[in-house]
């Protein structure tokens, strides 16, 4: 059946708008944004006509391709798209031009006399002058787009970041959500490996002239000479512990039908095997053991992080809590506003391994070093991630350098040294220390390492400070530490930062209130302009978890949606999704060993998921796996009448784990879910509330190749659960 086509055959009568037409001395003689010219055809004979892909090298049609890597368009029973399209800047980008590649044979090559037209058929109307959101890519419509080119969009055309791609991919391609192995098998596939971005050369690089400025320009001395840490009593610590009266906590561990009751007092452990060995009727002796322990800080749980270049007998996590703050006259400032001082520690805990990187299950945790300070609660804590040499002695073993912004909005770098004592916890105040930073009339909010001598801080106005520590160091203590350099970036009070370190050390990614991801070049001269900055798609929330994920090259952000999305570091604007959560997001983790990315939800949810094959193939069906389920209620009134209850009166938990890997949940359709139809799973328009102790508040993989399948997950209501979730 043929349609007749609607085109007029006589010219549409035209009727005067504008009041001065017609008089020349106020008409331009060429207008800089004409009018779009119409199609020969109507835009409703495009209804009837097939759709066509031009390819851009030879200006042929070609067909399209069902291996198409970069569409992320799922088949028509699946309601959602898995690439968020950017549709709504190529709206803005009509009426000016795009750059375009052109080199013969290059795949992103195009054909100069192909004219550019937009969806409804116009032409572009080409405008050189406004450049200020030109990218200098190609503007592909992700229909069909060739693996060739899908590698090279995402990774550049260099070989030698191909070959890392293929490296890495073809290790970790059939890897699960959770890593498998230890070491990899015959064919070279699974195990842990450091980045292959930075490769071998660019480690030992970085050991052998990373540290010069530490070990033999005078570093370490000046740190020694500056920071004072006096040796304290247990009694004398009290004072700066404000959680320290707290009762046990109670919590439920094992199978779902008979879980075992375990109460913990604060700085306890107990054991994940001996929880469900203590209610197991069958023989457990012939089962792995599970290695693993849970913990009680008392109050929530604010920042975990594993002390990096540690590959002897321990490994060392330092934790910080966040008690409840009675909100008075004296502490009610807002987030703007430093706090006044106030007492407060952080704990740093050793656990024991093996020769082969596995978590000794019948050595407990022990609390190895209390470090109190006056300077309020630690708001974001990390160790310097650069390798280098271990330095130790047969009764100290050093752990690197940590860098912290703490609740008065100052920025602080400390050395850390801790006993090898196995028994025994250390208690110490910090009278002084070596590096500290006061932004003007702001705080500080959230900070990284660019390298072993260069630190990024974010303050509450929007802008980022660059330190040199060796510069800072240099000078005379009672001189106020100045950053190399302070520079604005974005419009709002910045929630989190990271580096994309060790492939790109100068790049680093922000997330801000006002919404947009970005993606900041510290090496130009203007980093607040287009050409450093660059903006991913909007949130409608504000979303204050972001970080680098170096094996895949993208960043890992989650949205209003529920929703994990990689943002490619050479296609910033676009994103892929790459799961579904059930629950708002509050905690996420990346691993510098392998690719598997752990986040946390209001809902007490610690889901893990490989990124590595949808980022390259978005068609490809995204699963992942829970790693533990928390939950957590109040006590009821005849609990709290009964001072005999178990469960006391903080409440109780409860750990469920055992998930196996399913598939993403995706069909979200708002009306399907209200309607009851089968098959809907909710409206993610439509978030649920929960107790504020369930969620999972902080999240961390160990960054030591050797033991590189240990995770820790921190609770609202104070338990740690750390595991190592390598089969043994």
């Amino acid at each position: 059946m043929t349609r007749r086509t609607s085109t007029r055959a006589t010219p549409r009568k035209h009727y005067t708008v504008d009041a001065f037409e017609g008089i020349p001395e106020l008409q331009d003689a060429e207008p800089e944004l004409s009018p779009p010219a119409r199609n020969d055809d109507s835009d409703s004979a495009d209804d009837f006509v097939a759709e066509e892909v031009v390819d851009d090298a030879n200006g042929n049609v070609v067909e399209d391709e069902d291996d198409d890597a970069m569409s992320g368009v799922e088949d028509e029973d699946e309601p959602l798209h898995e690439v968020d399209s950017d549709a709504g800047e190529r709206q803005l980008d009509d009426s000016m031009s795009i750059i375009s590649d052109y080199g013969d044979g290059s795949v992103m090559a195009a054909d100069e006399q192909t004219p550019l037209r937009t969806k409804g058929g116009h032409k572009r109307i080409n405008d050189p002058g406004n450049s200020s959101f030109n990218r200098g890519l190609p503007d592909h419509n992700h229909r069909s787009v060739k693996k060739q080119l899908t590698i090279e969009l995402l990774f550049g055309r260099d070989p030698d970041d191909w070959a890392r791609v293929k490296v890495a991919c073809d290790k970790w391609d059939q890897e699960g959500p959770l890593p498998g192995l230890r070491e990899p098998d015959v064919k070279g596939k699974g195990g842990f490996h450091y980045s292959y971005w930075q490769g071998d050369e660019g480690r030992q690089r970085e050991i052998d002239e990373g540290w010069k400025w530490y070990f033999e320009q005078g570093g370490r001395d000046r740190f020694q000479d500056s920071q004072n840490f006096t040796k304290i009593t247990p009694k004398e610590a009290r004072a700066y512990d404000l959680v320290g009266d707290a009762s046990d906590r109670a919590f439920l561990m094992g199978p779902v039908s008979t879980p075992n009751l375990t109460k913990l007092a604060r700085h306890q452990s107990v054991s994940i095997d001996d929880a469900w060995s203590a209610i197991s009727d069958r023989s457990h002796d012939a089962k792995p053991k599970r290695s693993g322990f849970v913990l009680n800080l008392g109050a929530r749980v604010r920042c975990l992080e594993w002390a990096p270049n540690q590959d002897n007998d321990y490994q060392y996590l330092v934790m910080s809590t966040l008690p409840e703050i009675q909100v008075g006259a004296s502490n009610g400032a807002s987030a703007y506003v430093p706090r006044p001082a106030s007492p407060a520690n952080i704990q740093i805990w050793q656990f024991a391994t093996d020769g082969e990187g596995q978590m000794r299950h019948d050595t407990a945790p022990l609390l190895n070093t209390v470090l109190c300070n006056t300077w309020g609660n630690a708001k974001a804590l990390q160790w310097c991630p650069s390798s280098r040499k271990p330095l130790e002695t047969k009764k100290t073993r050093s752990l690197g350098l940590l860098a912290g912004v703490w609740a008065d909005g100052g920025l602080r770098v400390l050395d850390i040294t801790v006993s090898r004592n196995p028994t025994a916890t250390t208690y110490l105040r910090i009278e002084s220390v070596a590096l500290t930073a006061h932004p003007p009339n702001t705080l500080f909010t959230a900070l990284s390492w660019l390298s072993s001598t260069r630190l990024a801080a974010s303050t509450a106005n929007g802008c980022v400070a660059v330190f040199s520590l060796p510069s800072a160091l240099s000078l005379d203590p009672n001189i106020l530490v100045r950053p190399e350099l302070y520079t604005r970036i974005a419009t709002g009070y910045i929630l989190a930062l990271t580096s994309c370190y060790p492939s790109h050390p100068s790049l680093i990614l922000t997330s801000s209130t006002d919404g947009f991801p970005r993606l900041t070049d510290l090496s130009s001269l203007r980093c607040s302009s287009h050409e450093a900055t660059v903006l991913a798609q909007r949130s409608r929330t504000t979303v204050d978890l972001i970080a680098w994920h170096d094996s895949s090259q993208a960043a890992i952000t989650l949205d209003e949606s529920l929703t994990p999305k990689a943002l490619a570091i050479r296609r910033f604007f676009t994103s892929v999704n790459l799961g579904r959560g059930k629950a708002a997001g509050t905690a996420l983790a990346t691993s510098p060993c392998h690719p598997s990315i752990l986040w946390g939800t209001t809902k007490g949810d610690v889901i893990a998921l490989n990124p590595m094959a949808r980022i390259r193939r978005p068609k490809i069906k995204p699963v992942h796996q829970t790693w533990f389920s928390h939950e957590y209620r109040r006590a009821t009134p005849a609990e709290l009448a009964d001072p005999s209850n178990p469960v006391g009166a903080r409440g109780l938990s409860r750990f469920t784990d055992g998930y196996k890997v399913e598939d993403v949940v995706r069909d979200f359709h708002p009306r399907r879910a209200y309607e009851g139809e089968k098959g809907a799973s909710g409206n993610p328009t439509v978030h649920t509330l929960y107790e504020e102790e369930t969620a999972v508040t902080a999240l961390a993989w160990n960054p030591n190749v050797k033991c590189g399948g240990w995770a820790a997950a921190g609770c609202g209501d104070g338990l740690v659960r750390v595991e190592d979730l390598v089969p043994g």
